[in-house]
C-alpha cells in the first residue's frame, strides 16, 4: 500500500506530500435561488484507498482523485492516469449516500440502495462476474433484490451489507477474508490455486433469518487481507488474514469462518463489554469499545510503525487497551494502512503509527508510537457537517480553531486532510 502523494491522492494540484492538513476544494456551483453568487461544494464523505480518493457531496454528487492507471476514479478510459485535483463523477439521475475506496478499487451506494463499482476488478472484487477492470462505475446487478446499506472494500475484497442484515463479499478470498468456509475445502486440495469469487456471495452463517435480532450483523470493514463484522448486541466477528495478529483471537492463523472476538479479557467481571465500532488497517485493527459506561479504543495486530499506540513496536494478538488515551473520552477511531487516529468527544484528533510522509499531520515526518494531539486543529461532528448552510465562496479558507469550522466530517476524513492516503478502510459504524 502507498502512503505518498505522489499520484495526486491529495488533491492538492501538486504530487508531492503534505505534513500538516490542507484543504481540499470540491469547487463551487452556482446558487439555485440567485445564479450571480456562487456557494462552496461542501464535502460530506471522504474515503481514501491504496492511491486515490473519493469523496461525496452534501448534494450527493461523487468525487474523486488521484491514480487512475485501474479505473478506480471511475472517470472513463479517456481520464488522465493521475489527477491532481478533485472531479466530479457523472452517474445520471442518482445520488450517491456513501462511498469507499480499497486499494485500487471503489464501491458508491446510491440513494435506492444500490451497489456500484469500479476500479481494479482482476480478482473479482468489482463483482460483476468478471476479473478485468471497469472504468466507469457499474451496478452490481446481483444485489439488485437488496437494498445496501454499507459496503467496505479491502485489497481485493469487498463487503456489503443489506439492509435485511444479509452480509455478501466477493473478491479474493486466499486468505479466508470472504467468510465462506467452503473456499477452505477448495485451498485444501489446490492450494496453489487462486482463489476468488467474482460475484457476491452470502455468507450462509450469517444468514439474519437463522439468527436472534440481537446477532444480526449491523456494520463491516474490511483490511488488506481480513475482515470485521459487528452485531447489533456489540459482538465483534473476525475472518480472513491472521499472521499479525489483526483479527485479535489470541493466536495466529487464517480464520475461514466469522469467529467472535473476545473483547472482555481484563475487563472487571462486573462491567459489560461491547463493540461499537471497528476499523481495520493492512495488518491491524482498531475497535472501539464501550465497557461499563465508558469508551475505551483497543488495537491488535502488526504494530511494526507504533500503529497499536501502545509505546512499543510488538504486535499483539489480542485486542488490548490504548491507556495514553483512556483519559480523552474517544468517540471515533480509524486506521490507515500502517497508522491509526482517533477522535474525543470535545473534536481532538490523536494521530500515531506510520509518519514518514507526514501522514500524522504533525508538521514532520517522524512516526509515533504513541497518540499525539494534532495542535491547532479540531475535528466536526458528522451531525454537524451534513447540515447544509449556503456560503458564498471563498469563506472556507482553514481550518483551525481560530478561524473557519472545517467543513469535512469523521471518520472518513481524517486522510483527506494530510498524508496522503487512507489506507483498506471499511465503513464507519457506530456513529
Amino acid at each position: 500500500m502507498h502512503c505518498a502523494g505522489f499520484h495526486g491522492q491529495l488533491g492538492c494540484n501538486h504530487d508531492g506530500n503534505e505534513d500538516t492538513p490542507r484543504l481540499v476544494q470540491l469547487g463551487h456551483t452556482t446558487l439555485p435561488d440567485n445564479p450571480t453568487r456562487e456557494e462552496e461544494i461542501m464535502a460530506a464523505v471522504v474515503s481514501c484507498g491504496g492511491s486515490h480518493s473519493v469523496s461525496i457531496s452534501r448534494r450527493g454528487d461523487l468525487y474523486s482523485w488521484g491514480l487512475h492507471s485501474s479505473g478506480e476514479l471511475g472517470l472513463g478510459r479517456h481520464a488522465p492516469t493521475e489527477v491532481f485535483l478533485p472531479r466530479q463523477v457523472i452517474l445520471t439521475h442518482r445520488r450517491i449516500v456513501s462511498v469507499t475506496a480499497g486499494e485500487s478499487h471503489t464501491l458508491a451506494i446510491s440513494e435506492n440502495g444500490e451497489l456500484w463499482a469500479c476500479g481494479r476488478g482482476r480478482r473479482g472484487q468489482l463483482g460483476r462476474a468478471a476479473f478485468h477492470d471497469f472504468w466507469q462505475l457499474q451496478r452490481i446487478d446481483s444485489l439488485r433484490n437488496f437494498r445496501i446499506v454499507s459496503a467496505a472494500a479491502g485489497q481485493s475484497h469487498s463487503m456489503a451489507l443489506a439492509s435485511d442484515g444479509s452480509l455478501f463479499t466477493w473478491g479474493d478470498g486466499q486468505y479466508g477474508q470472504l467468510g465462506h468456509a467452503a473456499l477452505e475445502q477448495i485451498q485444501m486440495i489446490q492450494p496453489l490455486g487462486a482463489l476468488a469469487v467474482p460475484i457476491p456471495q452470502k455468507i450462509g452463517e450469517l444468514e439474519p433469518s437463522g439468527l436472534s435480532p440481537p446477532k444480526r450483523i449491523t456494520a463491516i470493514a474490511a483490511g488488506g487481507n481480513h475482515s470485521m463484522a459487528l452485531t447489533v448486541c456489540g459482538e465483534l466477528l473476525a475472518f480472513g488474514r491472521n499472521h499479525r495478529g489483526q483479527l485479535g483471537l489470541g493466536e495466529v492463523g487464517n480464520r475461514w469462518r466469522p469467529s467472535r472476538v473476545d473483547l472482555s479479557i481484563g475487563a472487571a467481571v462486573r462491567d459489560s463489554v461491547r463493540a461499537v465500532q471497528v476499523s481495520c488497517g493492512a495488518c491491524h485493527t482498531l475497535a472501539l469499545i464501550l465497557q461499563g459506561t465508558r469508551l475505551k479504543v483497543l488495537s491488535t495486530g502488526d504494530n511494526y510503525w507504533g500503529q497499536l499506540g501502545h509505546g512499543d513496536v510488538d504486535n499483539r494478538l489480542r485486542f488490548v487497551p490504548i491507556t495514553a488515551i483512556l483519559h480523552a473520552k474517544p468517540v471515533a477511531v480509524q486506521c490507515g494502512a500502517q497508522h491509526s487516529c482517533a477522535v474525543t468527544e470535545r473534536g481532538v484528533l490523536y494521530t500515531w503509527g506510520r509518519g514518514d510522509c507526514g501522514q500524522l499531520g504533525g508538521g514532520d515526518e517522524w512516526s509515533r508510537r504513541a497518540p499525539a494531539p494534532l495542535e491547532g486543529f479540531r475535528v466536526v461532528h458528522p451531525d454537524r457537517t451534513l447540515r447544509r448552510t449556503k456560503r458564498c465562496a471563498p469563506k472556507y479558507r482553514a481550518v483551525r480553531r481560530q478561524e473557519a469550522k472545517a467543513p469535512w466530517c469523521l471518520p472518513r476524513c481524517f486522510e483527506a486532510w494530510w498524508g496522503v492516503r487512507g489506507g483498506e478502510v471499511g465503513q464507519p459504524v457506530g456513529m
